[in-house]
């Protein structure tokens, strides 16, 4: 009975010491520790952030306006929206 209760110390004290390890963990990688950070972490892993920066689809255009350039994606009637509004990101 007494190596039963000394086990089941043992192992809430390494539950509780993995707990604290997995949050310390979480707390010093900030965003990369999210699910948001999974996901930027995997575009950066599988190349498609070369894609976004050179504006490399043939969905996507490239608008030049006063020196910047933005990848604007292509709007499809489907998709409804403002025709006068362009959406999109600056590029290098």
């Amino acid at each position: 009975m007494e190596a039963n209760e000394s086990a089941d110390s043992a192992v809430a004290l390494a539950k509780a010491n993995a707990d604290q390890t997995i949050d310390a963990i979480r707390k010093v990688s900030g965003w990369a520790g999210t699910r948001e950070g999974r996901l930027a972490k995997q575009f950066f892993d599988d190349g498609t952030w070369k894609n976004a920066m050179t504006c490399n689809s043939p969905h996507w255009n490239i608008v030049v306006t006063s020196n910047e350039k933005w990848c604007v994606p292509m709007r499809r009637p489907i998709l409804g929206g403002d025709d006068e509004q362009q959406y999109g990101w600056r590029i290098p």
